[in-house]
């Protein structure tokens, strides 16, 4: 993140990475930081500016903001602990923490851990010096731990030379080690394997509203006693002897879900980099892979080594387990962000009016949840937007929009495609939206999928000819689905689709398109065409940029500290340099640095990625900003992509979103496109807004019609009418379609399909049976005739396996296959 000169205060932090862990409030030197509970009931610091020094201390000690002090020169070892019966009955897995605690408290040490409080209202962090205390901080509390001002203690004890072990979540630990801002020698940290952080003002409502203040003398997330190691549930007894049980509790499936979670959670940063000498967890699945099963159920402890401070601890203390074994280990492990598949904004925003097991129940509704097939994590500044608008809006209408990775599920991506985390699209995705990074398989789709009552196929290209791998992958992984709802919002088929009229393509996608409920387009030739080919209802809406108001994209950019301050600039974005060299040749590159200098402004220009096809044009890119001595900048963030485009004086770019934001924004532009302006998405813009004037094909340009098209002013106020208005439309569309009632469609379509296949089939045993012919007219070994016929009776039969595999029902399958046997 780039840090502006003007802040050097945690405000430069955004809120979805701050943990609140209160370092920078108890470190301030000028008490100018207040810890403020949100809606949720987490924390979050404020600056109070009056006081506030710029001193950057709160800075130096924030953990979020200084994540390079993790850790790196241990290379991770895996263990299998367990220690002896007495203290695993005891624990919530299989005793680690016990023994590394009876370590530090033999050496007159100290520990630091989580304890409910006297009410078990809430969870605080202590210190014990006593072994009777130890039952305070065993077991797990799925709570988050007010930590008070227990760094200070714990430095104090340090400086006099005590042993001390800190038990926490990965971002407790990293807050302390950026709180101390030295390693030392008598500290032990242990870290866990964590699954998030509820508030405690959850919690609280939780047991006033279902125990009506009964007053509690135990709590028990994991009992061993009552439920064994592998069975989570809640238990609880009341002063009164009144007990509760409960392994389907909703607090805890509310907890195992991630509803209640922290949203930081979602996208921990600690999840494959631990902060801790040792990490703490249970090992799930050892059953599958230990010699030793005997007392597999009475837990067992997953132990991870992360530094050479851990391994002389755990060498000390390994024999006094009862077991031990060291497993192969890649430190990778558990990489991937969170899934949310409730609507957990709708939770949190009606926390204080609605009681909650209501909340449970409306948040859990298969009705909310819409599975949204997608491109946003593409390295693309348009689809990036496009996908943030279209999810920001879905969520306003009070649904749950889900947005998967798919990368590796079909044929359009390779097989192990992976997200480049330092990437602006992940960077941005991880900053403002709930959207999970998980490696997906076909049976977790299904299980997604299995949980939305609505599927939506979302903007962008996702019907061109180049990603018709995605049209099977859909037919095959949901649209096969007869009860789920099915809409299509504002996609698009690409800049100059065109039905090819081959009775293939045709016939497969009539069965694609008749699956739909709601079919919606963004290019407007492309309505009249679909509606005749296919005989569907479908409607025009707008791209989803259009419905976010300017201002919550200026929040964006108003929210995002970058030390950005241009004035008097042409903003110049193309999306790959293999279009400048094309523009370049024409003379266009020379053209826009002549009207620079002429009305005496900067040039900017912008490329997505410096990569395109595979080719790295980074060298290329250099030696064309030092030959026009142009400022080149690739791969900007997103929020940064906003600002040249809202603060520009001119915008000149070939893309159809950028032409977009200029209308929202509105900034006189000019569109040059490469290969002439017959482009679906952008003639759609032309015949919307009445901007004829600003998008030329590229053949066509020279200087004095690039002075015409930027120096010609636009009539925002009509435009800005035009984007309410349309925008209205399509929004309504879009509530209306969500809304509405799952009906299921009459299968007429199956007619048609089968006729299909069987003429294909047909085709293909008329070619073979020629071939069949002349084999045996020219060859006389009947052993070799007999080969050949069977191999091509084999073919036969795999393509009649293949043309049944189109059809989604079993046993519509088998009587298609049985017209050839």
């Amino acid at each position: 993140m780039q840090t502006s000169k003007l802040d050097n205060s945690v405000n430069i932090l955004f809120k979805n990475e701050c943990t609140g862990c209160s370092v920078c409030y108890i470190s301030c030197p000028h008490n100018a930081i207040n810890m403020i509970e949100t809606k949720e009931g987490f924390h979050y610091p404020v600056i109070n500016k009056e006081k506030c020094t710029n001193c950057g201390v709160c800075v130096k000690k924030c953990h979020s903001l200084n994540s390079d002090r993790i850790k790196k020169d241990f290379y991770q070892e895996k263990y299998d602990i367990r220690a002896n019966d007495e203290i695993r009955m005891k624990s919530a897995s299989g005793g680690m923490f016990t023994l590394l605690a009876d370590y530090v408290l033999d050496n007159n040490g100290y520990v630091c851990g989580a304890s409910f409080t006297d009410d078990y209202l809430g969870v605080h962090h202590i210190i014990i010096n006593d072994k009777k205390d130890l039952d305070k901080l065993r077991g797990s509390k799925y709570i988050e731990s007010d930590l008070g001002n227990i760094f200070n203690d714990i430095k104090k004890l340090l400086n006099e030379n005590k042993l001390v072990l800190f038990t926490g979540t990965p971002c407790q630990v990293a807050a302390l080690n950026s709180f101390l801002l030295r390693d030392y020698d008598n500290l032990i940290t242990a870290d866990l394997i964590c699954h998030g952080v509820p508030p405690q003002k959850i919690w609280k409502k939780y047991i006033k509203e279902k125990f009506n203040n009964e007053k509690i003398e135990y709590v028990s997330f994991r009992d061993k006693i009552k439920l064994g190691w592998h069975c989570g549930g809640l238990y609880i007894k009341f002063i009164n002897n009144i007990e509760y049980l409960n392994i389907n509790d909703i607090y805890m499936k509310s907890y195992l879900s991630h509803s209640i979670s922290k949203i930081e959670c979602i996208h921990c940063k600690y999840r494959n980099n631990r902060v801790a000498d040792i990490t703490l967890a249970d090992f799930w699945g050892i059953r599958n892979i230990t010699e030793r099963k005997k007392d597999i159920n009475k837990g067992v402890s997953r132990v991870l080594v992360n530094s050479k401070k851990g391994k002389e601890i755990f060498d000390i203390i390994k024999d006094k387990a009862l077991y031990y074994k060291k497993y192969n280990h890649k430190p990778a492990e558990n990489s991937y962000s969170i899934g949310i598949l409730t609507n957990r904004e709708y939770l949190f925003d009606n926390l204080d009016n609605e009681p909650f097991d209501q909340l449970i129940e409306k948040i859990n509704d298969k009705k909310l949840n819409v599975f949204i097939d997608n491109v946003v994590y593409s390295e693309n500044y348009g689809s990036i937007l496009t996908y943030y608008a279209l999810y920001k809006i879905i969520h306003k209408m009070g649904y749950n929009p889900i947005l998967p990775w798919l990368g590796g599920l079909s044929n359009f991506l390779k097989e192990n495609s992976y997200i480049n985390k330092s990437s602006y699209s992940y960077k941005f995705i991880k900053k403002y939206m709930s959207i999970p990074y998980y490696k997906y398989t076909n049976d977790i789709v299904n299980k997604i999928i299995d949980m939305c009552d609505t599927i939506m196929i979302g903007s962008d290209q996702m019907w061109s000819p180049a990603m018709k791998d995605k049209l099977y992958f859909h037919l095959f992984n949901f649209l096969k689905e007869k009860s789920k709802k099915k809409i299509s919002y504002s996609t698009s088929m690409g800049p100059s689709f065109r039905f090819n009229g081959e009775n293939n393509i045709s016939t497969k996608f009539n069965f694609y398109i008749n699956q739909f409920d709601y079919v919606s387009i963004r290019e407007l030739k492309q309505v009249d065409s679909m509606k005749e080919r296919f005989n569907i209802s479908v409607t025009h809406v707008m791209d989803p940029v259009f419905l976010l108001k300017k201002e919550e994209y200026e929040y964006l950019i108003n929210n995002y500290n970058m030390n950005i301050d241009e004035k008097q600039f042409i903003f110049v974005y193309i999306r790959y340099f293999k279009e400048i060299e094309t523009l370049e040749s024409k003379g266009i590159i020379l053209c826009l640095i002549e009207f620079s200098k002429k009305n005496n402004k900067k040039i900017i220009f912008n490329i997505c990625s410096n990569i395109f096809s595979g080719i790295d044009y980074k060298d290329k890119i250099d030696a064309f900003a030092l030959k026009y001595k142009i400022d080149v900048r690739v791969a900007v963030n997103v929020e940064e992509w906003l600002y040249y485009i809202k603060n520009a004086d001119y915008v000149i770019s070939n893309s159809f979103h950028a032409t977009c934001f200029c209308l929202i924004f509105n900034k006189e532009f000019l569109t040059i496109l490469e290969k002439g302006v017959n482009d679906g998405r952008l003639e759609t813009l032309k015949t919307i807004f009445n901007i004829d004037g600003k998008v030329l094909a590229c053949k066509d340009i020279n200087y004095e019609i690039i002075e015409k098209g930027l120096l010609e002013k636009l009539n925002f106020d009509d435009i800005n009418n035009i984007i309410k208005e349309k925008s209205d439309f399509s929004y309504n569309w879009l509530k209306n379609a969500l809304d509405s009632e799952i009906t299921i469609k009459d299968n007429y379509y199956y007619d048609e399909l089968l006729k299909f296949l069987l003429e294909e089939n047909r085709r293909l045993e008329l070619s073979n049976m020629d071939i069949l012919d002349k084999l045996h007219n020219t060859i006389d070994n009947k052993i070799d005739i007999d080969n050949k016929i069977n191999s091509l009776n084999n073919k036969i039969n795999n393509l009649v396996d293949t043309l049944a595999w189109w059809i989604p029902f079993k046993k519509k399958r088998d009587e298609f296959r049985a017209k050839f046997k």
